[in-house]
């Protein structure tokens, strides 16, 4: 009797197994594993009369052909792989170093202005008037060293709390001349009325959004001028020969949506950073020799702003293979390095500067060739280098400089005695209709990879109860390839292979809590050969199983 059966529990279970940056010999396991424990469910029992019955069940349990593209596709969730036009794949790690709009990184303090003056006013005839006039130049509060040209207000506020002992009604009317919305200069009107009590306090707050506001700087102050012109109604009554004024000006959340002027040399807040290689991070031991490992830096910048970056303590950790740490120099690495920026006639654009680090201007290959579970980086930047240029700094508020680290490693190499393992949780339970089940695994393989895949089943305290093949074995033979510069597969390459766990081994897996696998891998030939790998490489893998089964009616 031949019936297919399935588990969905148990594929769940072995699709954990799979990880993108080892997807080969765990591809197999969850190939190996997709059978099943509940066999009750399959069969129509009603008409077998015997209390116990010995079927013997022969299924095919999968046949898939996959390339490599289709396995990216399913598990590559975080677009790690990229190809060429050949198919030719690429493993590309990305970080971002730092990122910070212009928003974030110019902020424009609250000002406080609090203009204090005396007048003087004659005698004024009750029903008549006089108007007095004061001019402030205020000195603007700027970072050190910075220098305000024209600042476009994205919202804010300047606010008044006039105080003054002035015994009669006026109205004072604010301008700044500089200050101007679709043209038209910021002007505003208060109203000061005298109640017989002092002192008199007036408050009041303006809208400055959207104001554009262009300053005038003196030996490198920005200043700005606010014109006050005080109008007193006579009441027939006498006057002071002087009264005081505090207009108690402030401008408060102030935010930019251009600014131009002279940023200074500030220096930008770069965190040092550190970039996962996440395909070594389970690797036990043996190496991997990428033969044309790139790594770049790239800095998006949309500040029109001048920015030296320094690199420094740039360097590779291994925690399996000497020398464990390298550094990465080389000539490739400018020191300082000078970041492009965008002209005015650019605003709003990024501009691209990158550094391409290879084995011939770097020792970036050195620092691969330990296969490093992580690089560690260490940036500093500084604007305006070299002071003040004769163009004047500009910046948008969304304005971004960006800086990111890309590690490019070319599918293109060699790995010998290289060793993945990986633990994970695992329980099993109904399986005591098993009195055993054979497996016979025909691999058509496509890859230039070979592969001896073991799994180990333990119990809660990690004490190795069995393994899937016993006695190990062999599962996949790289094909070979052919010569250079394409070191494409010539023809796949057959693997049988069988294996069978009894009742007794079956009865270990039911203690099971945690599963150990390791993979040993070896490209095609690694001693002699290099290899490349291709997204249209395929495997062609048939399983098959036999399962004795004893079943209670």
């Amino acid at each position: 009797m031949n019936v297919p059966f399935y588990n969905e529990k148990l594929k769940i279970f072995f699709s954990k197994l799979f990880r993108p940056q080892i997807f080969f010999p765990f591809f197999l396991l969850i190939l190996l594993f997709s059978f099943s424990s509940c066999f009750k469910d399959k069969f129509d029992v009603n008409n077998i009369a015997s209390s116990e019955w010995d079927p013997s069940i022969a299924a095919p349990l999968i046949h898939s052909k996959l390339t490599l593209r289709d396995v990216l596709n399913d598990y590559d969730n975080q677009h790690l792989f990229t190809e060429d036009n050949t198919h030719f794949l690429f493993l590309v790690y990305k970080n971002e170093v730092f990122s910070q709009r212009a928003d974030e990184l110019i902020t424009i303090s609250d000002q406080t202005i609090n203009t204090n003056y005396n007048i003087s006013p004659a005698a004024i005839p009750n029903g008549d008037s006089l108007t007095l006039t004061h001019t402030t130049t205020y000195p603007f509060a700027t970072p050190a060293g910075a220098r305000y040209d024209t600042l476009y207000i994205k919202s804010g506020m300047m606010n008044f709390a006039i105080n003054s002992n002035l015994n009669h009604d006026a109205k004072i009317r604010i301008t700044m001349p500089s200050a101007t919305k679709n043209g038209i200069p910021f002007s505003a009107t208060l109203i000061y009325n005298y109640s017989g009590s002092l002192p008199v306090l007036v408050n009041s707050n303006f809208d400055l959004s959207d104001y554009k506001v262009v300053f005038t700087n003196v030996g490198g102050q920005s200043q700005i001028t606010i014109n006050y012109a005080v109008t007193i109604y006579g009441d027939g009554t006498g006057m002071s020969p002087s009264y005081t004024w505090n207009m108690g000006e402030s401008l408060s959340n102030l935010k930019f949506s251009k600014f131009i002027g002279y940023f200074g040399q500030q220096t930008l807040n770069i965190n040092n950073d550190t970039i996962p290689i996440d395909i070594f991070t389970h690797n036990f031991s043996g190496f991997y020799d990428f033969v044309d490992p790139k790594l770049h830096f790239i800095v998006d910048n949309s500040y029109g702003i001048p920015v030296v970056v320094n690199i420094g303590n740039f360097k590779a950790f291994s925690t399996q293979n000497s020398p464990y740490v390298v550094t990465i120099s080389g000539s490739g690495i400018p020191i300082p390095w000078n970041i492009l920026y965008p002209n005015f006639s650019q605003m709003g654009q990024s501009v691209r500067t990158q550094i391409d680090l290879d084995k011939n201007n770097s020792t970036i290959k050195n620092a691969i060739d330990i296969s490093p579970q992580h690089l560690l980086c260490q940036l500093s930047g500084t604007s305006n280098p070299g002071g003040p240029t004769a163009m004047p700094n500009f910046v948008c508020d969304t304005s971004r400089l960006r800086a990111e680290i890309q590690v490019e490693l070319p599918l293109w190499g060699k790995a010998w005695n290289f060793v993945l393992i990986d633990t994970i949780a695992f329980e099993l339970k109904d399986v005591k209709e098993i009195e055993s089940i054979l497996f016979k695994i025909n691999i058509d393989n496509g890859f230039p990879i070979d592969s001896r895949v073991q799994l180990y089943f333990t119990d809660s305290t990690s004490t190795v109860l069995d393994s899937l093949l016993n006695p190990f074995q062999q599962v996949v033979y790289g094909a070979p390839v052919g010569s250079a510069p394409d070191y494409k597969v010539i023809s796949p390459v057959k693997k049988v292979t069988e294996t069978t766990m009894g009742r007794a081994r079956l009865d270990h897996l039911l203690n099971v809590k945690k599963m150990i696998i390791k993979a040993y891998i070896n490209t095609y030939d690694a001693t002699n050969t290099f290899v490349k790998l291709y997204s249209d490489y395929n495997i062609d893998v048939r399983v098959g199983v036999k399962a004795q089964l004893k079943i209670q009616i």
